[in-house]
């Protein structure tokens, strides 16, 4: 199979050519013409799982995965400078269609040599990867932990607003802080979402009307060691679906703070993060990963991570009595003899409830082997143990099938998968 079909290759082509063309431009008008700087990152990766569908891997194999992205910044005169990252990815069989984004676009003026003011889809400061989500050589493994990364509210690659950026030296200690307003949207992806009417794939664009936020991070005079806190002050106003509108109460406020924690050296990368969240009314979670990795040689390293989410709904999936069991609804879980489930028979309206609690949790214990070409391209490998289905879900269909017979999938499901990263 080929890695992108044609019409993928034509948007990508498209993009790559008018944003070349827009910062060569931009680039002659501010005089600075030799100022501009291009920058990349791509990743081709494949999984396979023994059930479900989980990050790069499908039961049937999954070996379409693969991104490219291009990074260029415009400086304009020495205090204003534009950066922008476009991002073109192709998901495997059943992770979604081809797509084109802009993961970030904003401008930087500098206020002095330590202090910046940030405005537009600005790099997202919370979090030790946010601001390098899709810079894979930055990483232990091809994926970033689902619990903090994976659309649950806890991490975002970018704001949109404005926001102040700066350090302080207090004697042999670095302070950094950062703040910002903002609003937008944000995909909030899970299992319970898969089961409202219009929302197949359980992706919910979130919108945030207003959100204040910030994080201060503090480097000891211990070379590579990073502490951090960060929190967020959020307000929602509509969450809508793919077809379909959820309403959340209007004026739902929310509140997310987590901490950071990292060690790196030539040989050792060390990092965690804990993060709590609650919108009002609405949902809670807690997440956190513990990530280690260790240089064998310069060429060999190997890893290890330990990942979790919990989440506790408030409010129970919005369906309504008059929801009706989808055709085949049963195929995937073997009916008790005798038995027989019309596909048009009505759901019960207290869905949500019956549903096991294993659908908002995620633990996944993950081992990987890596190989260091050069310091910007690795190959990596990593066997996943998973338990929960907040992540490694299995299909609608089981999952009402189980409703009915009340025998569900099994929890826990295994990944093998392996790529290709690169940076420059």
């Amino acid at each position: 199979m080929p890695l992108a079909s044609p019409s993928y290759l034509a948007v990508m082509k498209r993009s790559l050519f008018l944003l070349i063309a827009a910062t060569v431009r931009l680039s002659a008008q501010s005089g600075e013409g030799s100022g501009a700087t291009f920058g990349g990152l791509g990743s081709v990766a494949g999984g396979v799982t023994n059930r479900g569908v989980y990050q790069a891997g499908t039961p049937d194999g999954s070996y379409q995965n693969s991104q490219f992205g291009l990074r260029t910044t415009v400086p304009f005169g020495d205090r204003l400078a534009v950066s922008a990252l476009v991002n073109w990815r192709e998901e495997g069989q059943g992770l979604g269609a081809p797509r084109t984004d802009i993961t970030y676009l904003f401008a930087t003026y500098r206020l002095s040599p330590a202090w910046d003011l940030r405005l537009g889809k600005v790099k997202f400061p919370n979090n030790l990867y946010s601001e390098v989500f899709d810079i894979g050589t930055l990483r232990p493994f091809l994926s970033l932990p689902q619990g903090i990364y994976g659309g649950t509210g806890n991490a975002f690659t970018s704001y949109t607003g404005i926001g102040v950026n700066g350090t302080a030296y207090l004697g042999d200690w670095q302070l950094g802080v950062a703040a910002n307003v903002s609003g937008g949207t944000f995909r909030y992806s899970s299992p319970r979402g898969a089961l409202i009417p219009g929302a197949p794939t359980g992706d919910i664009d979130v919108n945030i009307t207003r959100s204040i936020g910030g994080r201060v991070f503090v480097r000891p005079p211990v070379p590579g060691l990073l502490i951090g806190f960060s929190g967020a002050a959020p307000s929602f106003f509509t969450c809508p679906g793919n077809g379909t509108i959820l309403t959340c109460p209007i004026g739902v406020t929310g509140r997310q703070g987590s901490v950071q924690l990292e060690y790196v050296n030539s040989r050792l990368w060390l990092r965690s993060e804990y993060a709590l969240l609650r919108a009002q009314g609405f949902i809670r979670t807690r997440a956190g990963y513990a990530q280690a990795a260790w240089f064998l040689t310069k060429q060999w390293q190997i890893a290890a991570q330990y990942d979790m989410l919990r989440e506790t709904f408030e409010i129970d999936v919005p369906l309504s009595p008059a929801s009706t069991l989808p055709p085949g609804a049963m195929s995937p879980i073997a009916p008790p003899p005798g038995a027989t489930v019309p596909p048009t028979q009505m759901l019960p309206p207290n869905l949500g409830q019956l549903l096991p609690n294993t659908l908002d949790r995620h633990r996944d214990v993950a081992l990987g082997l890596n190989y260091w070409f050069s310091p910007d391209i690795v190959a990596k490998l990593s066997v996943h143990d998973v338990d929960g289905w907040r992540f490694s879900r299995p299909g609608t269909s089981a999952l009402i099938g189980g409703i009915m017979t009340r025998q569900f999938p099994p929890s826990r499901s295994r990944l093998l998968q392996a790529g290709i990263q690169f940076n420059f």
